[in-house]
């Protein structure tokens, strides 16, 4: 693609930025772009080292008025919050976070090519991917383990791998309620639970894995009981 001028200087914070935009799309991936606009975005403004200024930095605000020009987001509304500045110790009231909706996610993921197109497939690298058609795939060759369906386990791994962004914990309450919103099968009159989510774990998808799937020595998916699903997933060379 070729190279593109904006009228923001492309810096390791806007970079972050266009990260964090494109993975609150991808926490709403199974949502059309009318529904996912209804969703709002709270992206911090700073995070370490980046140091707050009483006001968001002029290559910031020219950062969200393009994106609002181009229709990508709504017009951002800006939040305050007390902190210290970078300077002498002294407290400041700051703009800790910009809230939108987004409006255009392909014209943001666009964007977000030509800055970085070295990082064009945020699936990449991982043990565990998810290819474009939804299927998850196991290892360097990309061996698909679970394909994408209707049936419940299928879900109850989406929502451990979206919500936990590729690799961490989740509770069970975010799965659950993500598994309500987006599993759509009236055969299934059962609620979801945390005990039906483990059984769904070890008697369907555990038995889709390869053998051999560890994390050195662990089990990819492991139950915290009361809390949630521990969901190993390391990048691999």
């Amino acid at each position: 693609m070729a190279a593109k001028k904006f009228p923001f200087k492309v810096d390791s914070q806007i970079k972050r930025y266009i990260s964090e935009i494109l993975a609150h799309r991808r926490m709403y991936e199974l949502l059309s772009p009318k529904e996912l606009a209804t969703h709002e975005l709270d992206l911090e403004l700073y995070k370490h080292p980046e140091h707050p200024t009483t006001q968001p930095s002029e290559n910031g605000k020219l950062f969200f008025e393009y994106l609002e020009k181009k229709g990508i987001i709504s017009k951002p509304y800006y939040q305050d919050e007390r902190g210290y500045s970078s300077g002498p110790a002294s407290i400041i009231v700051y703009k800790s976070k910009a809230s939108f909706n987004l409006l255009n996610d392909v014209k943001i993921a666009q964007i977000g090519d030509i800055i970085s197109p070295q990082k064009h497939s945020y699936k990449a690298g991982r043990l565990i991917t998810q290819d474009s058609e939804g299927n998850f795939c196991y290892g360097r060759d990309k061996r698909i383990f679970l394909e994408k369906d209707n049936h419940l386990y299928y879900y109850v791994f989406l929502a451990i791998f979206v919500l936990s962004k590729e690799c961490g914990s989740v509770k069970y309450n975010r799965i659950i309620d993500f598994v309500k919103k987006h599993f759509k099968n009236p055969k299934r009159t059962r609620p979801l639970t945390e005990k039906s989510i483990q059984n769904t774990i070890n008697n369907s998808i555990k038995e889709m894995l390869p053998e051999t799937a560890t994390v050195n020595g662990d089990e990819i998916l492991k139950a915290l009981d009361g809390v949630g699903i521990e969901f190993k997933n390391p990048f691999i060379s």
